[in-house]
């Protein structure tokens, strides 16, 4: 919340609330817009609101990692999904089992030679954002969005436009501050600047899975859980210790019968099949392994 919110006259949306434009669209044209946050909500938001007329300013308020939507489709090729590996008989299943088999820990210089080369290639793309504001991070040890993605969950956006905008000063951006004051017709920033504000969307993100299980069960099984998803890499918002694995994820908890899954497709489409294995060899009676005796599963 942000002081002097309740005293704000135009519309508020959490990211999570927002109804896109195509709903009631000619009430978006000449709208003064300001979107905290600039991961993917809030960079997919201030390009709907931009092609509906909206005036749009995104408040970048740490440094994130903006990737070309073709970078990802290069890197998903390598791994064999594409159309002409499927013409050659590669299946999805042989590229997931291929993908799955190396170990976390073994991605990093892979992911570390990735992101030297995505800077080499595209060291124009990234100048433009940064004579535009934009505060660019590959991460803290520099193995780029992957890993961001298994670690955090957050902290990066696949440009599928609104980077260009943003380049292009079609939507504006004030990086490294966030609202100090929010006034009825307008939002005052930490940084002294004062903008005129009709919506104001907040982007700031979701709760993760840890969070959900307190609210929805008890904080006591939440602590007894422990961390739902990332590594343990050390880095922030990922603390240690090292588990290698996806905590939580696709396997027995700390809590009886409460399972989780999450991630993108692919990660759901994989490691689905083993929960349903694990689930069908209790049911079944096959075996029945205890959480403890499941900690490296």
């Amino acid at each position: 919340t942000f002081l002097g919110l309740d005293n704000f006259l135009g519309k508020v949306f959490h990211s999570s609330q927002f109804p896109g434009c195509s709903v009631n669209a000619p009430d978006w044209q000449g709208q003064r817009c300001v979107v905290v946050g600039s991961n993917t909500s809030a960079h997919d938001i201030s390009q709907d609101l931009w092609e509906h007329g909206s005036e749009v300013t995104m408040l970048q308020r740490s440094p994130g990692c903006v990737i070309k939507t073709g970078r990802m489709r290069e890197l998903a090729a390598a791994g064999g999904y594409s159309e002409e590996a499927r013409k050659k008989g590669v299946t999805i299943a042989a590229c997931d089992l291929r993908g799955a088999a190396t170990p976390y820990g073994l991605r990093i210089p892979d992911c570390k030679a990735w992101v030297e080369r995505i800077k080499v290639d595209d060291a124009e793309f990234y100048a433009q954002l940064d004579d535009a504001g934009w505060r660019q991070t590959f991460g803290e040890d520099e193995t780029g969005l992957y890993m961001m993605f298994l670690r955090t969950f957050r902290g990066y956006y696949f440009d599928i436009g609104a980077s260009q905008l943003v380049a292009d000063r079609k939507i504006k951006l004030q990086s490294g501050t966030s609202i100090a004051e929010v006034k009825p017709r307008s939002v005052v920033l930490d940084n002294g600047h004062e903008l005129p504000c009709d919506v104001l969307v907040l982007a700031t993100g979701y709760q993760n899975m840890s969070e959900l299980v307190e609210r929805l069960i008890s904080p006591e099984v939440a602590q007894a859980i422990g961390p739902c998803w990332g590594l343990g890499s050390g880095v922030a918002g990922d603390e240690g210790p090292w588990e290698g694995e996806l905590r939580n994820m696709w396997k027995p908890t700390a809590q009886p019968g409460l399972w989780f899954q999450g991630g993108n497709i692919s990660l759901c489409r994989f490691h689905s099949l083993h929960l349903a294995l694990q689930l069908k060899a209790k049911y079944e009676k096959i075996f029945d392994l205890a959480p403890a005796e499941c900690s490296n599963f």
